[in-house]
């Protein structure tokens, strides 16, 4: 497949996408948590061509992105406690999901009865959503199970011959995917932490907590169920007493093939990641234990698990 790069976000640039998308093709278009995948969210073929292009398993469900809040009524069931948070965090990096209307195809749910909502704040995203005049389902731009894509040359090198265009606008500002909620009568349970934090939330609700994990539950959520954000390298993740650890990371840093990764912030976490895929020659990547939970849950999956205590 050709795939037409434009490498600023010009309005050649947003009509290209946006006519793109409205024809049922996909195009990687940029957001404030990561550069997304977008295709028609009511087009089951075009949303099939995301699942293709990225080696997504078909049961994750997709995030269909909107322009407005006051659009959800079209595509899902609110709710007072929606209403409520989409004044506070829409447009931004909150996803709610909710029960969905028949105009939302199963492909998009994973065959479930739900929708996760959001509505980007990047004037980019939202643009081209309007001139598309239609919904846009969009998860990350990158093959599924690696770091997501946070800079240009990221989707570049993903994306160049999967998809038919690419609107590039440089780095992502926040680096990480959104918070994503589901609601519980009036209470708010997060099956993915990001941006929009435990704290923020409660400042809606009083009833606010962390989804549990149920390996053999279809996941509602995505980035909840399967390999994610995991570089080629093996990466482990160091726990315990911050000087040991300091020290530990330290020795590792003089030996050959051994990367480290010690400044573990949201905005470049994904971009360090992938620079260690660049050097062929790493096998092993150490990390301190991330304090913050964002950070906790994209790197324990990352790490697959790997952690050593000291």
């Amino acid at each position: 497949m050709k795939t037409t790069i434009h490498t600023h976000a010009t309005p050649t640039a947003i009509s290209h996408a946006a006519r793109a998308i409205r024809e049922g093709h996909v195009a990687v278009i940029p957001t404030e948590t990561v550069y997304g995948m977008a295709a028609d969210a009511t087009n089951p073929m075009a949303v099939a061509s995301i699942f293709r292009a990225k080696g997504r398993p078909s049961d994750n469900p997709l995030i269909v992105h909107l322009a407005d809040a006051e659009d959800t009524e079209k595509y899902a069931y609110t709710s007072p406690l929606f209403w409520r948070l989409a004044e506070a965090f829409m447009p931004g990096p909150l996803t709610i999901v909710l029960p969905k209307r028949d105009i939302i195809p199963d492909i998009v749910s994973g065959g479930l009865s739900t929708v996760a909502i959001r509505v980007p704040v990047h004037p980019v995203a939202r643009e081209i959503i309007r001139v598309a005049g239609v919904p846009i389902a969009a998860p990350s731009a990158n093959i599924s199970g690696r770091p997501s894509s946070t800079r240009p040359q990221h989707i570049i090198d993903d994306c160049c011959g999967k998809v038919s265009v690419i609107v590039c606008d440089g780095a992502s500002e926040i680096g990480l995917e959104s918070t994503v909620v589901a609601l519980d009568g009036d209470g708010i349970v997060i099956l993915r932490p990001g941006e929009v934090t435990l704290e923020m939330l409660r400042t809606v609700s009083d009833d606010v907590r962390f989804a549990e994990h149920n390996p053999d539950v279809a996941p509602i959520s995505p980035g909840t169920k399967y390999k994610h954000y995991a570089p080629r390298a093996t990466l482990i993740l160091v726990r315990g007493n911050s000087d040991k650890v300091a020290t530990f990371l330290q020795e590792k840093s003089q030996l050959d093939r051994v990367g480290i990764l010690d400044s573990c912030e949201a905005d470049t976490l994904f971009a360090e990641l992938r620079n260690f895929d660049e050097q062929s020659d790493i096998h092993t990547i150490y990390a301190p234990y991330p304090t913050e939970i964002a950070l906790e849950n994209r790197l324990l999956k990352a790490a697959q698990g790997n952690i050593l205590e000291i």
